[in-house]
């Protein structure tokens, strides 16, 4: 953002843990429920004293959440089309920007999602290609 203040930064979080998401919406650290998630990287809370949620406040343009399924159906995408051995984190990312894109929101021109997260176990695996096969039949 210093070196473009004109980009946007979006802030994603898996709808059934988002401890940044509603910490930053209330200004200082908050702890929130944490149910079973996908976005193993994102799961679980955030420590009192963390050091992100400043970088968070002063530089995330704003905040989405996103649902198990669409967030499953992106990484499932990510996984098919584009071969990228990725968790759920990944996904969410890529869901918001899809929403994004299908409303009109996301900008023209380029776009950059940040691709950090390759802790896919086994098991979570095998749920996002059952669960999306399904879809695709």
């Amino acid at each position: 953002k210093d070196a473009k203040p004109g980009v946007e930064v979006i802030g994603c979080s898996p709808e059934a843990s988002y401890p940044m998401h509603a910490s930053v919406a209330a200004g200082r650290w908050k702890d929130t429920p944490h149910l079973p998630t996908l976005s193993i990287a994102t799961a679980g809370g955030l420590e009192e004293d963390t050091v992100t949620l400043r970088p968070c406040l002063e530089s995330v343009d704003r905040w989405e959440l996103v649902g198990e399924a669409d967030l499953s159906r992106a990484t499932y995408e990510l996984i098919t089309r584009e071969r990228l051995m990725v968790e759920g984190a990944v996904g969410v990312a890529l869901a918001v920007w899809q929403r994004d894109r299908a409303a009109g929101i996301a900008a023209e021109g380029m776009s950059c999602i940040i691709v950090c997260g390759g802790n896919l176990d086994a098991q979570h695996l095998r749920a996002i290609l059952a669960e999306n096969a399904e879809v695709k039949s």
